[in-house]
């Protein structure tokens, strides 16, 4: 935690919360409403939160009950690019059953 923070300086503030920005916006494009700021995303979508936090976590995405997700400080771009493809199929799977 300390150590970790100690190292983690604008440079790496500045590249996590440019990797949000690319995850809320290739979530955007792929239609999925959804804001937030830095590394944080909320969805704002129609669909039931207890299936759609099911399908996103039988895709490998951990959010919370609201649809509140964080990126992780060692995520890389591809790693966020991976992540925002299994949200937008969660959320086509779980708006459209």
């Amino acid at each position: 935690g300390q150590v970790a923070l100690a190292h983690f300086g604008q440079d790496q503030i500045d590249r996590l919360n440019a990797q949000g920005d690319q995850f809320r916006h290739i979530l955007g494009q792929a239609g999925v409403a959804v804001n937030g700021l830095g590394s944080l995303a909320r969805l704002a979508v129609a669909a039931d939160p207890r299936q759609l936090w099911w399908r996103m976590y039988e895709l490998g995405v951990l959010s919370g009950t609201s649809g509140l997700m964080a990126l992780s400080t060692p995520m890389t771009d591809q790693d966020v690019a991976i992540a925002a493809d299994a949200v937008a199929r969660a959320v086509g799977q779980a708006t459209s059953a």
